[in-house]
């Protein structure tokens, strides 16, 4: 059950994070690798 849960925050995280990307809230960027988000101020 406790990984059942697990995918469905992170169904739900991702949408998230869509949503603020194509709404220009946030940007991504790669740093040696890593997938990394920001928000501007």
């Amino acid at each position: 059950m406790q990984e059942l849960r697990f995918q469905i925050s992170k169904t739900v995280a991702e949408k998230v994070i869509d949503v603020l990307l194509t709404r220009d809230l946030i940007h991504a960027f790669r740093c040696s690798g890593v997938a990394m988000l920001y928000f501007d101020e």
